[in-house]
């Protein structure tokens, strides 16, 4: 849902309404805003299973003679499922 130009929650019922029931959305972000913001939407659309996992990946990386794992941003990832009894 990145680059969502501040329409996070009509791109959301979007989703949801061309999703079968049992159907998964999945969404990733990078902006804490947006991540709260989604969450708070689907509780609001009646979503009630919503899986939330923040992932961080590092890579390796020269310093001096050593080794070191730089660290990158990390990435929120949001996965949810449309009820059998959703709109």
């Amino acid at each position: 849902m990145g680059g969502s130009g501040g329409h996070l929650t009509a791109l959301i019922d979007w989703s949801l309404a061309q999703l079968h029931p049992g159907g998964r959305l999945v969404m990733t972000f990078i902006l804490q805003e947006n991540l709260h913001s989604a969450l708070a939407h689907l509780r609001q659309s009646g979503i009630h299973e919503v899986d939330c996992q923040q992932l961080a990946v590092s890579t390796l990386a020269t310093l001096g003679s050593g080794h070191y794992f730089k660290p990158h941003n990390p990435v929120f990832v949001i996965a949810c499922q449309k009820e059998e009894n959703h709109g």
